[in-house]
């Protein structure tokens, strides 16, 4: 996995944590970061998580925000799975 980073959640939880893919969304204007925190879950695969953050922090730790609509999420899972089939995924 690449290079640790710290994320904080708007409550204040820090999550240690690599960063899988960052993307901004044409439609919502909102820049989201896909991530894990290296945890495997019950199927053997590492779990993923989703949220959205603000690109021009220059913290060390990234302040993380909740996914707010189903819109959201459906935008984010089709850039997960093109993040899934690599490079030749985003010519589709």
């Amino acid at each position: 996995m690449a290079d640790l980073i710290t994320f904080v959640t708007e409550t204040g939880q820090i999550i240690r944590g690599s960063v899988m893919g960052a993307f901004e969304d044409d439609l919502s204007g909102k820049n989201y970061v896909i991530y894990t925190d290296n945890s495997i879950n019950e199927t053997g695969n590492y779990n993923i998580y989703a949220a959205s953050y603000d690109p021009e922090q220059e913290d060390e730790q990234i302040l993380i925000h909740a996914i707010e609509t189903e819109a959201e999420w459906q935008r984010i899972e089709m850039m997960m799975q093109k993040l899934s089939k690599g490079p030749e995924g985003y010519g589709e």
